[in-house]
């Protein structure tokens, strides 16, 4: 008996002896290399020209949709986007990718000619969306009072005071662009712009679910910021005057916005607001300090709308 446990614990140190030897023989495990994002854009961007050609649309549209929201200047990702949304007769929606492919595409790429060709396209068979009106000339008379709309530096845009009597302009509130791949943060934000601009009573404001709806019909506002071209023809679809837009940028010290109004006839813009938050818990008195400024120069919209751009829409008051 004794003779067997001896033998016994000779094979188990033995064992574990060749165990160790076994483990420092194999080499230590590298980490995952992390693949950069441009790279898994262009991957997703691949599988979704893949599923389009097997005609899986709706995964091809997710994945173009993921590839932009992970590189959102990959011109690949637009135009494969912008031929699935063009073939779903989204032409709008398919206008506003080709608009970014051109942007981000170097002078002189195939791709930014293609973009060009199918943009100028979609504007001759849009005019309704695309057409604009020149702003007026200004003449000497005027020259100074004109000079008082130029925005200031840093983003701001100098009050000028309001008509006496005079008609408040119309303003849709679009979503605004958020950082990253959470579109839901800018759309709470803009809701939060609106109802602020509605408290102020300085612009008769678009009902969101009119917005939501024109978002939808077009497939618009999946992937980032909407190119001015493309809110102004919202804006059109909407028979508003004014469109706003803008951004929030996440920052170490917390948040910055910047917010745009837009006149509808021209393409113009008439009015510039900067405000920060030092975390989304500020938001709303961030929405409300927005609000606050573009509110006090309603004059400013007021004396840059055309005289007979009088359009109106279902709105609060």
């Amino acid at each position: 008996m004794m003779k067997y446990c001896a033998f016994l614990l000779v094979a188990i140190l033995q064992f574990s002896l060749d165990a160790n030897v076994l483990q420092a023989q194999v080499p230590a495990r590298r980490p995952a290399r992390v693949m950069p994002a441009e790279q898994r854009a262009d991957r997703l961007t691949t599988e979704g020209l893949a599923l389009m050609r097997r005609g899986r649309t709706t995964l091809a549209q997710a994945k173009f949709q993921q590839a932009l929201r992970l590189d959102p200047q990959n011109v690949r990702a637009h135009l494969a986007y912008a031929d699935l949304l063009l073939k779903e007769n989204k032409s709008l929606a398919a206008y506003d990718h080709f608009t970014k492919a051109m942007k981000f595409s170097p002078a002189g790429a195939k791709d930014r000619d293609r973009a060009a060709q199918v943009i100028a396209r979609l504007r001759s068979q849009h005019p309704e969306w695309f057409s604009r009106v020149q702003p007026r000339p200004v003449d000497a008379g005027k020259s100074a009072q004109r000079q008082t709309h130029e925005p200031l530096p840093g983003g701001q845009t100098p009050a000028v005071p309001p008509r006496p009597n005079g008609i408040k302009p119309t303003l849709a509130v679009l979503p605004f662009a958020a950082p990253g791949s959470d579109s839901t943060l800018g759309v709470s934000f803009s809701e939060m712009v609106a109802t602020a601009m509605i408290n102020r009573a300085a612009y008769r404001i678009v009902e969101r679910r009119q917005i939501e709806h024109v978002f939808q019909e077009q497939a618009l506002g999946q992937t980032g910021a909407l190119e001015a071209e493309t809110a102004v023809a919202v804006g059109k679809i909407l028979g508003v005057q004014t469109v706003a837009v803008g951004n929030l940028s996440q920052l170490e010290a917390g948040y910055e916005t910047d917010a745009r109004v837009l006149n509808v006839e021209s393409g113009e813009a008439l009015l510039a607001s900067h405000a920060q938050a030092a975390s989304s818990a500020q938001f709303r008195e961030a929405a409300e300090s927005l609000a606050a400024d573009l509110s006090a120069k309603v004059g400013n919209v007021q004396n840059s709308l055309q005289p007979d751009s009088a359009a109106v829409a279902p709105a609060h008051h």
